[in-house]
């Protein structure tokens, strides 16, 4: 939905990370779990998840804990972001940017 895009030197850095072997003409940039640029997209992530749950509790007249932000996470932003990356990138129904990391860290 472009609500999140990388800064152009960002993007360039990201697609330069790809490893050989994994380039394609579909390749998403690759950062790893500890660069900046996936601690800003986590953190405006959480910012814009709180507002979809406010927007999401307002239209429905309830409160935050009549519909808790769980139900946003599962029922909405990840069932959406799913569907919305099989619409945007066909080729790989990937996430905007792929993240380096051994599972740790989610």
């Amino acid at each position: 939905m472009d609500i999140l895009k990388l800064k152009s030197a960002d993007h360039q850095r990201g697609v330069a990370n790809i490893s050989v072997g994994d380039e394609s003409p579909y390749s998403i940039p690759c950062f790893e779990v500890n660069d900046q640029v996936v601690v800003e997209w986590r953190a405006m992530t959480v910012a814009l998840l709180d507002r979809t749950h406010d927007l999401i509790c307002n239209k429905l007249g309830c409160s935050q804990d009549e519909f808790n932000l769980a139900k946003v996470l599962e029922g909405g932003t990840w069932k959406a972001g799913r569907e919305l990356a099989a619409q945007n990138r066909p080729e790989t129904k990937e996430p905007p940017i792929n993240i380096v990391s051994d599972g740790t860290v989610f």
